[in-house]
């Protein structure tokens, strides 16, 4: 008996809401990068600790970032093989896809998680907040813990890495307007026929990444030295730039300098971003179709076109979110997200007090589809909403 489902006539002995998990694969592996701080938890695989967990990092280094589903290779960069399949195959096959991470005590995670999966413990979940984890509806949990307790990341992390700038929403309104629509379902497509659209041969001058945008070099400079504190423009006639960044400029010139940027406000610029003859075509190509990406999930997940969502002023793109199921125990959900916005999908369940403060903005999109798992053995006359939208500003 649980203390916050006494109105419940009929309880179950208990709440069974355990994650699907699966057997541990031969080529299971968990691989981090200590240069970036990732850690990526290969998918198909459950990741069992007996105890407690800690995540940490020394002093200057990265905040750790679990990334589930993901693996790595041997130059440490993580591919999430949903994403390369078509987000629908990860869907149909979330046992394929999707990772967990279990403790039998306490999970402290200084840092924060994305991915496909779930994170359970038998005592208190703790972690840092930006992405959040997705969890298929038979997954039934994207966290769950005795006690949840979730803060905003810490802000030198989150000025740079893995982040949209406002910058970058003006420039894809740009570049993918004034035919958004082409754009829906996105991440539907596999990968290989998305690269296809951006152009993915780099001796020829097709493809989305060659649309000219209005600016030149220093002027989308500014623009993003006005959000990262760059600072003045440089010589783009000199090295490290040269003869590519004084003519046109195209999307592909933005995510290759958008991407130097922020690497050089890490404090250890990639030169590699602005060479057009190196190696780093690849990454600019996935650079691009992962913001698209961004855009085209979140449009479908408002319900929006993509011509509704990006004729926003600002991007609809939560800084906080999960999608699946929050479920707190007796030691209750607790957020401090230090003027983040945040949105649940799914459902949150707190047995215990729920206390989220200091958020910008607050969305619950209630779903059934997440709780069905955990609350199939109540009994009683009341009657299942399919979906809800709580806004609260």
């Amino acid at each position: 008996s649980s203390e916050g489902f006494q109105d419940i006539a009929s309880q179950p002995a208990s709440l069974d809401d355990f994650p699907v998990l699966y057997g541990t694969a031969p080529d299971h592996q968990m691989r981090a990068n200590l240069l970036t701080g990732e850690v990526a938890l290969s998918p198909g695989t459950s990741f069992e600790v007996a105890g407690d967990l800690t995540v940490t990092k020394g002093m200057g280094a990265p905040n750790p970032h679990l990334k589930f589903g993901h693996t790595m290779n041997d130059e440490g960069e993580t591919s999430f093989d949903s994403i390369t399949e078509g987000s629908l195959s990860a869907l149909d096959d979330p046992a394929a896809h999707s990772s967990a991470l279990v403790a039998s005590g306490n999970l402290n995670i200084g840092g924060i998680a994305s991915g496909f999966g779930s994170i359970y413990a038998d005592r208190s979940v703790q972690l840092q907040a930006k992405r959040g984890l997705r969890a298929d509806p038979d997954l039934a949990v994207a966290v769950r813990g005795e006690s949840i307790s979730l803060t905003a990341e810490d802000p030198p992390d989150s000025a740079v890495a893995n982040t949209l700038l406002e910058t970058d929403w003006k420039v894809y309104q740009e570049a993918l307007g004034p035919g958004y629509d082409s754009f829906d379902g996105w991440f539907e497509q596999t990968a290989a026929n998305r690269r296809r659209v951006l152009g993915d041969d780099p001796t020829v001058a097709t493809g989305l990444r060659t649309k000219n945008l209005p600016g030149n070099a220093a002027s989308y400079w500014n623009q993003l030295d006005a959000e990262l504190d760059l600072g003045p423009a440089p010589n783009f006639s000199a090295p490290p730039f040269g003869s590519d960044w004084t003519g046109a400029f195209t999307l592909e010139h933005y995510a290759r300098l958008r991407n130097y940027a922020t690497s050089k406000k890490s404090g250890k610029p990639v030169n590699q971003w602005l060479d057009f003859d190196g190696t780093y075509f690849q990454n600019v190509l996935g650079n691009i179709d992962s913001t698209i990406l961004t855009y085209s999930n979140w449009a479908s997940r408002l319900d929006m076109s993509m011509s509704a969502y990006m004729a926003e002023e600002v991007p609809l793109v939560p800084d906080v979110y999960f999608v699946g199921l929050v479920h707190a125990g007796g030691g209750g959900f607790f957020a401090d997200l230090t003027g983040a916005s945040i949105l649940f999908e799914g459902a949150v369940v707190s047995q215990g007090r729920l206390n989220i403060q200091d958020a910008r903005e607050l969305d619950f999109v209630y779903n059934r589809l997440y709780l069905d798992d955990v609350v199939q053995q109540f009994v009683g006359d009341r009657v299942k909403l399919d979906q809800v939208y709580f806004n609260i500003l």
